[in-house]
């Protein structure tokens, strides 16, 4: 394991406990067609990949740039240009949980769109 590896390693790990996260899995499924799409950056096709081991524990992902900018080591606005593009290009769905007020926000979630039939 390269030095940049553990590093990024033990990264993940103080952000994980340093809030409620469940950690998924090292390894991950990485469809063909987000591995091939050309519209797609390849650190968006990484961050489908860490979206789809979430997602499998509840069906969905919760939302949180901060939290995944802090993992991936990049600013909150590119987290939010990873997850528009996703959602531009079919492959994820956002999906926001109002209060019966239908005003306020309880959560924002990604939900992944089956990519069998892209």
């Amino acid at each position: 394991m390269s030095l940049k590896n553990i590093s990024k390693t033990y990264k993940q790990e103080e952000i994980i406990k340093s809030k409620e996260v469940i950690q998924p899995t090292y390894y991950t499924v990485f469809p063909p067609c987000v591995r091939y799409d050309e519209r797609l950056k390849a650190d968006e096709k990484i961050f489908y990949t860490e979206l789809h081991q979430l997602a499998t524990i509840k069906g969905y992902c919760k939302i949180s740039y901060t939290y995944f900018s802090k993992l991936y080591g990049v600013s909150r606005q590119t987290v939010i240009r990873w997850v528009n593009n996703l959602e531009k290009y079919g492959y994820i769905e956002i999906k926001i949980i109002y209060k019966n007020d239908l005003k306020t926000v309880v959560e924002s979630r990604i939900c992944l769109i089956n990519t069998e039939r892209l």
